[in-house]
């Protein structure tokens, strides 16, 4: 079972962060009823966490990132469209997310649609099974 750290639109999400916490849980039951065990910082946090006091949004960045390096992978769900100069579908806090995930040698998934999440793991599960046949 791998740790899989959610990396989706949240404050940035163009319908608001409703739907960035519904995307977040979306994407954690998918890696879930993949068996791995997903952590989605801003599907918890926001609960008792104010994003729009600096203090708050600090704690809970570093809270977050204290899950990040210990995890086994990083799906990044870009199939939304956000404005921005960091690309298409990245918002700032997953941009320090994925750039975190790469200095640690951290695997990233990016992925549009959750099908894609799918697939990965579905390839992961034959290569394994290859791997215990030799």
């Amino acid at each position: 079972m791998r740790r899989v750290y959610v990396c989706s639109p949240y404050s940035g999400h163009p319908e608001g962060v409703v739907a960035g916490r519904q995307l977040a849980l979306d994407i954690c039951e998918c890696i879930s009823n993949n068996n791995h065990a997903p952590f989605a910082p801003h599907a918890l946090y926001p609960h008792w966490i104010n994003d729009k006091r600096k203090r708050d949004r600090e704690q809970a960045i570093d809270m977050a990132l204290a899950w990040l390096v210990i995890s086994d992978l990083v799906v990044v769900f870009k199939g939304i469209p956000i404005d921005i100069k960091l690309g298409k579908g990245i918002s700032e806090g997953m941009f320090e997310e994925i750039e975190l995930a790469k200095e640690l040698d951290i695997p990233i998934l990016e992925v549009i649609c959750m099908e894609q999440i799918d697939d990965y793991f579905d390839a992961q599960l034959k290569m394994d099974e290859v791997e215990n046949d030799k």
